[in-house]
């Protein structure tokens, strides 16, 4: 595995909250583009689906610069994700893009994230137009599969997806990150066929056996619920990314933010992994190429 230094450290918010970041740069090129990456729930920046496959050497290779940092109250940031303002994952956001913009001031930026990472991104793009050139939004979608709306047990991460998608009421909800085993444990319970593909990504996440809890601010601080609104404001490039064995989103909420947006300049990418999670490394040369035709004819 490429394995490029990775420099690391933290920026205080406005709110005195203190945000882990991790920044993957070309050794003595000029950087001409920075990619932010944004993790998916429960994880963080340097979880294992993450870390050190999120730069992409083509791109280093040519001065991408590629920059993660761990949502509030995930991995090693401070905050909690109980109760936020609307807003709040916003100015965290722009927070980062504003630093990066002070390093690295004639690179054009871009969004990349995962799961509701790329919500989340989408969220921002929507309401800051200028301060991005491109947007990429991987596993991500309006709908999930019949397989993981049949698990309907209120402690289990499964569930939140349906529950997410539909805006959940009330107050916070404490979801449970199920390891492979109790997932088999759980549809022998409920005579639910076991899906390898879903047992392959609860395994792959790096989170199992964790406790975790999101009140319904968070959620609506990603931008759930506005997808198709918020897609209709956003008219700079966009490239969605989604696994063929995806287990637990269905493609054809994919598709419905992708057809929903302002610009004409949109596409899916279909790429051949066996989960959720593989899709960060399978997907590399998908997003260097899509990448590669925006920067600057002179990039290395």
């Amino acid at each position: 595995m490429f394995m490029p230094v990775c420099r690391h450290g933290f920026i205080e918010a406005e709110d005195g909250e203190k945000l882990f970041f991790r920044e993957w740069s070309p050794p003595g090129m000029e950087v001409t583009s920075v990619i932010i990456f944004l993790h998916g729930i429960g994880l963080h920046s340097g979880s294992d689906p993450y870390g050190n496959r999120i730069p992409i050497k083509k791109l280093m290779d040519r001065g991408t610069t590629f920059y993660a940092f761990d949502l509030r109250g995930h991995g090693r940031s401070t905050g909690s994700m109980e109760s936020m303002e609307p807003d709040r994952l916003i100015k965290d956001l722009d927070l980062i893009i504003d630093d990066v913009r002070s390093k690295y001031d004639r690179a054009a930026i871009y969004l990349y994230g995962h799961n509701f990472g790329g919500i989340l991104s989408l969220y921002y793009v929507s309401e800051n137009p200028d301060k991005v050139k491109g947007l990429i939004i991987s596993e991500y979608s309006t709908r999930i599969k019949k397989s993981i709306s049949k698990i309907r047990r209120p402690h289990i991460l499964s569930s939140t997806f349906k529950d997410i998608i539909r805006m959940i009421s009330g107050t916070s909800r404490r979801y449970k990150f199920l390891s492979g085993d109790e997932y088999r444990q759980l549809c022998n319970r409920y005579h639910i066929p076991a899906d390898k593909n879903i047992i392959g990504s609860l395994e792959d996440s790096g989170a199992l056996n964790k406790d975790i809890t999101y009140g319904k601010s968070f959620f609506k601080a990603c931008g759930v619920g506005m997808e198709k609104q918020m897609a209709k404001k956003v008219n700079i490039p966009v490239l969605m990314i989604f696994s063929t064995h995806d287990p637990f989103f269905d493609v054809k909420g994919a598709y419905d933010i992708l057809t929903s947006f302002k610009t004409y300049v949109k596409e899916i990418s279909l790429v051949e992994s066996s989960g959720h999670y593989d899709i960060i490394e399978k997907g590399q040369d998908i997003v260097a190429k899509w990448l590669s035709k925006r920067l600057p004819i002179n990039a290395a």
